[in-house]
């Protein structure tokens, strides 16, 4: 009597699709938990609120009377979702003959990869795959012009801050882009950022601001570092095992992507606030989804994940830039 192939078919949706896949980006401490995650924009927009703060509003007191003074700016813009969607499949076969075949299951089971350590590799390479995409998106995707994973949405440095500066409403240096940095050179621009901060921002604690910077800044600010240390203006530590560099204060994040996503001799330093950075996604909803089916005539597990991405900022103000 003929035995049936078992057949993989898990079908999650909202929660469950999210503890499988997103949360572990979008939450908990994931790749994207350093910005400002809005994890419940449906289709479409929401509106983002940034009010700034009261001053001068304290008078002398010379009589009777109501004589007001200040009023809150409440400053909105909105954020814009679109659907992305991750496909893959992968053929069990290919594990046959490798380390992996011992953990496959036997006789005609072998294609059941449910509950084995199979099945957690492959949610752990889509999930890792799918953050680093999202990272790349975040900051050079592009819907007009991007290809692949860049056209999903409009990234930071390709898309929004170009426009800002375009219009005159983002602090901007010319990092010199297109040329090799020389010694000082990436001191200079990081100097120049930081003392190109509008109020706003400078007006920030230091702790609470962060020098985004390309490979090729930071490769040259480390040779500038070790030639004249604290003198100017840097420091290191350690945290959690991992080296620290700051400049005036503030913490230093090299963005190792930024030179593979741009043309040779790129030059790019972002100073803000990270929370300023907005990504919206539908992850609290019930519209994620994430699939695995085993296809009996194509002999592969199928993989499938769908999901809302849009990619914002809060406050033009909030950025000092340089490329």
């Amino acid at each position: 009597m003929a035995t049936l192939m078992p057949q993989i078919n898990i079908n999650l949706t909202g929660v469950e699709a999210n503890e499988i896949l997103f949360d572990p980006i979008f939450m908990d401490g994931g790749s994207m938990t350093d910005y400002k995650v809005y994890p419940n924009v449906k289709k479409g927009a929401q509106k983002i609120y940034h009010v700034t703060e009261l001053e001068d509003i304290v008078r002398e007191k010379t009589g009777c009377g109501f004589d007001p003074v200040g009023n809150m700016n409440i400053y909105d813009r909105e954020i814009r979702v679109y659907e992305a969607k991750v496909e893959i499949k992968q053929c069990i076969d290919e594990f046959e003959d490798t380390v992996f075949q011992t953990l496959l299951k036997s006789g005609n089971l072998r294609r059941d990869i449910q509950g084995t350590e199979i099945m957690n590799i492959l949610s752990t390479q889509v999930q890792n795959a799918t953050a680093k995409d999202l990272k790349a998106m975040l900051w050079f995707g592009n819907k007009a012009t991007g290809a692949g994973r860049l056209k999903v949405v409009d990234g930071l440095l390709s898309v929004h801050i170009p426009s800002l500066v375009a219009a005159n409403l983002c602090p901007y240096k010319n990092a010199g882009s297109g040329s090799a940095l020389n010694a000082g050179d990436a001191r200079l621009i990081l100097t120049d950022v930081y003392d190109n901060q509008a109020e706003a921002l400078y007006g920030m604690d230091d702790t609470q601001k962060v020098f985004y910077v390309s490979r090729s800044i930071y490769s040259q600010l480390r040779a500038d570092m070790e030639a004249i240390g604290a003198a100017g203006g840097f420091t290191s530590d350690i945290e959690n095992g991992r080296r620290i560099d700051r400049f005036r204060g503030i913490k230093i994040e090299q963005k190792v992507q930024w030179d593979s996503l741009s043309t040779a001799n790129s030059h790019y330093v972002v100073l803000t606030n990270p929370k300023n950075i907005v990504v919206g996604t539908d992850i609290m909803g019930d519209t994620s989804r994430f699939k695995v089916w085993y296809n009996e005539e194509d002999e592969e597990v199928k993989i499938k994940a769908t999901f809302m991405l849009g990619i914002d900022y809060v406050h033009p103000s909030l950025f000092s830039v340089a490329y």
